[in-house]
């Protein structure tokens, strides 16, 4: 089941960082929003994210797909766990 789509986006000065959001939503909306604001920034991924947080697939809209270290990248930036840690194991 899809949850959500990605992209990943490339700034010269942030470097790269994940933007997540509904599935009514186009990928080139985001795009075009992000870079008519700072054109400098590149799209370099972009697909779905499954409930697992899973990246797959592409974007029809700008023609690109998901990496395979859109999965790591994306847990690491927003710190997602599938374990749910024990606060008495502090």
């Amino acid at each position: 089941m899809i949850e959500s789509k990605y992209v990943i986006m490339d700034s010269p000065v942030e470097g790269e960082y994940p933007i997540l959001f509904p599935l009514g939503i186009k990928h080139s909306f985001i795009v075009e929003c992000i870079q008519e604001k700072y054109p400098g920034i590149k799209c370099v991924s972009a697909g779905f994210i499954d409930e697992d947080f899973k990246c797959y697939g592409k974007s029809q809209s700008l023609k690109i797909g998901s990496r395979d270290i859109d999965d790591l990248f994306i847990n690491s930036a927003f710190s997602f766990s599938n374990k749910k840690e024990n606060v008495n194991d502090k």
